[in-house]
C-alpha cells in the first residue's frame, strides 16, 4: 500500500514538472504578443476611447470610411493610449512598432509601442 502511494506521488510530481518546463516563459509570451502586434496595420480617426469595463483594458476605436477597428492593448507602455484624444488621426504600418498620431490642431507625435519584453 505504501509503495503505491509513493509511486503515485512521484508520478504526480513528475507530471507537474514536465508541464512546468514545457510552458513558454513570460518573456516568450511577451515577445510573441509583440510580434503579433507588429503585424497589425491601421489608419483612421479615433472616434471613441475607453477602458473596457470587463477586463480593464485600454481600448480605442478608429474609423476610416465605413470600417471600424477596435484596438485593445493592455501591454503597451509607450503612453499612446494616455496621449490619444477623440478626433486624432492614427497610423500604424505593418511590420513596424511606430504609431503616428496627428492631432486635429496640426500637432504630430510618434509612439514606439513597447511591451517591456526585455
Amino acid at each position: 500500500m505504501k509503495r503505491k502511494y509513493i509511486f503515485s506521488l512521484i508520478f504526480a510530481l513528475a507530471t507537474l514538472g514536465v508541464f512546468y518546463f514545457l510552458q513558454p516563459s513570460k518573456k516568450e509570451l511577451c515577445q510573441n504578443a509583440f510580434k503579433s502586434m507588429k503585424q497589425i496595420e491601421y489608419d483612421g480617426i479615433v472616434v471613441k476611447k475607453y477602458i473596457d469595463p470587463n477586463h480593464s483594458v485600454p481600448t480605442f476605436i478608429i474609423r476610416k470610411n465605413n470600417s471600424v477597428i477596435e484596438i485593445a492593448d493592455f501591454r503597451d507602455l509607450s503612453g499612446l493610449y494616455e496621449y490619444l484624444k477623440v478626433r486624432d488621426s492614427v497610423v500604424k504600418k505593418r511590420d513596424d512598432n511606430s504609431v503616428y498620431v496627428y492631432r486635429f490642431d496640426s500637432r504630430m507625435a510618434t509612439f514606439k509601442i513597447d511591451y517591456g519584453c526585455n
